[in-house]
């Protein structure tokens, strides 16, 4: 039996596995119009070529490709060509699965912290080790709800808007936090594995060391005595400030009906006295 040079719209879609009305759509948009029309009904009429054309295109939408793009190839397609896109959908999923991984990890993280706010005693002062964690500084100086709030704005425009308020660290400066100006931040610090972006240059590292920490259910206009609290026990132990200052949010006002639900960890990297 002899191969036919022409198919039918209906005999194309039983062979190709693409349904006519997705056939006629393509004829509209110009990604694949039949090879001529036979009669006065203007028949469509696919050739044997276009059959193929048909496999490669599901192929290449199989990768992701939209349309408007396999169109484009079509006008230059090539074995080569066919091979650099199936190399640039495998560098695209490895971004893909880089990102998730990102985010899983952000995930976890972002669990710690609030498992560790919703187990820690509040008021409680103590000592504990902390891994590194790095992170982007964003500099600014906030000495008000209004700057806090305009400068938790900038980071989401900056960092992303998925940069939440719970991943966000305020910073005190050791030279503020040893003048008792614990309630002006120097700017803000944002977890790497919270930015999706890593063209930001405002890389930071806090240090893997021993923090002086506490958890208290208050906001910042009270902060001024915590800090002093949690300053006076790392002293009593024998202990001083050794780098910036933290005030983070693991467990934001607003999530529980709860009153006390509410919890802000303090904390500062230490070192003996005696150093």
């Amino acid at each position: 039996m002899a191969e036919k040079s022409f198919y039918t719209i209906g005999e194309m879609a039983r062979i190709s596995g693409l349904p006519e009305k997705t056939l006629r759509y393509y004829d509209e948009i110009g990604l694949l119009s039949p090879a001529h029309r036979q009669g006065t009904g203007s028949y469509r009429m696919y050739s044997s070529e276009q059959l193929e054309h048909t496999l490669l295109l599901q192929s290449l939408k199989s990768l992701g490709m939209s349309l408007k793009d396999i169109r484009n190839e079509f006008e230059n397609m090539s074995s080569r060509r066919y091979e650099e896109l199936l190399r640039l959908q495998a560098d695209a999923i490895d971004a893909e699965i880089s990102e998730l991984k990102r985010k899983r990890d952000n995930l976890i993280s972002w669990i710690a912290d609030v498992d560790e706010a919703l187990t820690a005693e509040k008021g409680l002062c103590y000592l504990r080790d902390y891994p590194e964690q790095r992170g982007y500084f964003y500099e600014t100086r906030i000495s008000s709800r209004t700057e806090l709030e305009l400068a938790m704005r900038e980071t989401e425009k900056k960092y992303g808007s998925g940069t939440h308020i719970g991943r966000v660290a305020r910073i005190v400066s050791v030279e503020d936090f040893l003048k008792g100006n614990t309630l002006v931040y120097s700017g803000l610090f944002i977890p790497a594995s919270s930015v999706s972006s890593s063209d930001c240059a405002e890389y930071m590292v806090l240090k893997k060391s021993k923090y002086a920490v506490v958890f208290e259910a208050a906001m910042h206009k009270d902060s001024a005595a915590i800090w002093e609290k949690l300053k006076l026990f790392a002293e009593n132990e024998g202990y001083r400030i050794s780098g910036p200052a933290e005030r983070s949010i693991p467990v934001e006002a607003g999530i529980s009906k709860k009153e006390n639900d509410y919890v802000a960890r303090y904390r500062f990297p230490v070192e003996k006295k005696n150093k």
